[in-house]
């Protein structure tokens, strides 16, 4: 047996005795949109929810809805990522080191981020920087030497070198797929900055950013009924079909009565219209895994939500013709019943 005692006492042990290492402290590491990390102890029972009210305090962020944890389990599974349940503990949805990193995420994009406080604009700027980098947020030719010039200016200031620029463009991958070939365009937009103050690029940049076709909408991998492979991803105003950087097709929220999946089918409902007013009409999506499947399910049923309240409170507190949603909070229907 242990005999544990003050200075000048020592440790002894029965015969057979195992000595255990009393066990380190368990710690959740948080990659923030900066790419610097914030690390958090936690122990088995410590809620998601703590975790991200710590990085909130740290980034000085009211404005909380707007943002979520979504797991980094292994980045060469992208479909295994999903988005944290805040009201569970941490520990049951993360791996063991090394792949025990969670991303702090923008989940719900404004529809007007201008009109978002300052700390909280910062993050969309970074959020959407990363998307363009990812290739998410899809910058066509014409608009994307003025997009990449305001990142410039608000992450280096004013235009020096020619040089200058194009080592920063390469160092944060900007110059991607979409935008090559454009450098000379971007560094002569930067070059019209000159005297234009940080904050006012990050604003000029989010307005650009705001318009484009793909803006807050993170992509899955989905097969159509025609065997062929799409992207679906959601955004403020509704959810669309892409192939490739080309839209195919758009619903708005105010149009989806029902979310359902089973298995590996993910079923979207919408309202019907002309010749099929009063009918359901179904799309269906399949993923590679029912796993898969049921997160996007639970993640469209989020965003219904969120963004169907968001127009429920813009009703009350502007005219009756500013917004056209049709659904109150609540209203569409989905089933595979997921605890919320």
């Amino acid at each position: 047996m242990i005999r544990r005692g003050g200075r000048g006492r020592s440790a002894s042990f029965a015969p057979g005795e195992v000595f255990k290492a009393p066990k380190q402290g368990l710690t959740c590491r948080v990659v923030l949109l900066d790419d610097s990390e914030h690390v958090v102890e936690i122990n088995k029972s410590t809620l998601a929810q703590v975790v991200f009210d710590s990085v909130l305090r740290k980034l000085e962020i009211l404005e909380r809805d707007y943002f979520g944890l979504m797991t980094q389990n292994d980045p060469s599974h992208k479909s295994e990522e999903h988005w944290i349940d805040l009201l569970k503990p941490i520990k049951k949805q993360i791996k063991k080191p090394p792949h025990n990193k969670v991303l702090f995420c923008v989940r719900y994009y404004a529809i007007d981020p201008i009109s978002l406080q300052g700390n909280t604009r910062n993050q969309f700027f970074l959020q959407l920087r990363a998307d363009i980098i990812k290739g998410q947020l899809f910058c066509p030719p014409h608009n994307a030497p003025t997009i990449l010039s305001y990142i410039l200016q608000a992450d280096i200031g004013d235009y020096e070198t020619k040089e200058k620029d194009i080592e920063y463009l390469m160092d944060k991958n900007l110059l991607s797929a979409q935008s090559k070939g454009l450098e000379s365009e971007v560094i002569k937009f930067h070059q019209f900055h000159n005297g234009m103050n940080p904050q006012e690029a990050v604003n000029r940049f989010l307005r650009s950013a705001k318009e484009l076709d793909s803006y807050g909408m993170h992509f899955v991998d989905v097969q159509y009924e025609d065997q062929m492979l799409y992207q679906l991803g959601f955004c403020p105003t509704g959810f669309a079909v892409y192939r490739g950087t080309r839209q195919i097709t758009f619903f708005k929220w105010s149009k989806v009565i029902q979310v359902s999946y089973k298995s590996k089918r993910f079923t979207v409902s919408m309202k019907g219209h002309g010749m099929e007013e009063g009918h359901l009409i179904p799309m269906n999506f399949d993923l590679g895994s029912s796993k898969a499947c049921k997160n996007l399910w639970k993640d469209c049923v989020d965003h219904l939500s969120f963004y169907n309240e968001s127009a429920h409170h813009q009703r009350k507190t502007s005219s009756p013709e500013s917004e056209d949603f049709n659904n109150p909070p609540g209203s569409y229907s989905s089933s595979g019943s997921l605890p919320r």
